[in-house]
Order: C-alpha cells, then structure tokens, then sequence
C-alpha cells in the first residue's frame, strides 16, 4: 500500500512538471513574440526598416539609394505606381495606369495594417512586387501620399508574417 501511495505521488508529481513546464514555455513563446512584434512595429514607424526596391530602377520618382532586392529569389522584381480604389476589411484594390487592378488582400493586408499602413481611396502608391504562378505579390508598398511604407515579404520573397523572422 505504501509503495503504491509513493508511485501515484510521484507519477502525479512528474505529470505537474511536465504540465508546468508546457505552460511556462507556451507563455514564454508568447511574450517573446509579442516583445519582437512590437519591436519590430517601432523600427517601422521609426522608418529604420530597409525598404525593398529594385534597383536599379529607371522609372520616374523611385529613390535608387533603397535597398536592393535578392536577384537570387528566382523573381522579376517589379514597381508599379497606381492609386486606392477600393479598402474593405479584407482587402484594398489598387488600380494601375493600364487599369489593371492589384489585391492586397487576406493575411498580407492584415499584416499592412499591423505596421500602421493607413492609405484612403485616392492615395497615389508605389507597390513592389513579383508575379508568381500568374499571381502579383506584393512585397512593398509605399503611400505617396502620407509616405507610409508597408513591407510584407522579404527580399526573397518570404511573407514576413510567416518566416518567424517576427517570432525571433
């Protein structure tokens, strides 16, 4: 009997640590990733991130002194400039010279939005971005306008939201 009173008290001991312990690291890794976002949310409002732009870039009104992208991501970096015609809580819509029209939409709008990018129907942008698997993904944007600057992919491509580069 005394033995078997010894065993569940340990067995039930070693259950509370693990128990602890999951919920001790889970915390951690919360308050770490919530310390790095915010982090990384003043080095965007402080405009101390590198912007993405390729360069170099013939196209009238794109300083060239930016940041470079990866030639080694496999994509054609492109600029375009283009103005808000739509925002939704889902997506903003931002119609080209040629009429065409660019999403931002989903996960990377959201993302935007963290970073405090605020544009308006009829906000002159700048997007840079890349086309993949007959899709645009934009990498930057920058309002004209009130000059905010969203940045949601690296300069290879990856979505920031997604790398763990916030996380870390």
């Amino acid at each position: 009997m005394f033995k078997k009173t010894i065993s569940w008290t340990l067995y039930i001991a070693f259950i509370g640590l693990l128990v602890f312990g999951a919920i001790n690291r889970t915390s951690s890794r919360i308050s770490d990733s919530s310390d790095a976002r915010n982090a990384n949310r003043s080095v965007v409002e402080g405009s101390a991130i590198t912007e993405i732009v390729v360069a170099p870039h013939e196209d009238k009104g794109h300083d060239a002194s930016e940041a470079h992208l990866n030639e080694a991501s496999g994509y054609e970096w492109i600029i375009m400039d283009g103005v808000v015609t739509n925002i939704t809580n889902r997506e903003m819509i931002v119609t080209l010279a040629d009429g065409e029209q660019i999403s931002l939409a989903r996960r990377a709008w959201r993302f935007s939005q963290e970073q405090g990018f605020t544009p308006q129907v009829g906000n002159t942008v700048t997007v840079t971005g890349y086309h993949n698997n007959g899709e645009f993904e934009i990498a930057q944007i920058r309002d004209l306008d009130n000059g905010q600057v969203a940045i949601i992919r690296d300069e290879n491509g990856h979505p920031l939201w997604a790398s763990g580069e916030l996380d870390e």
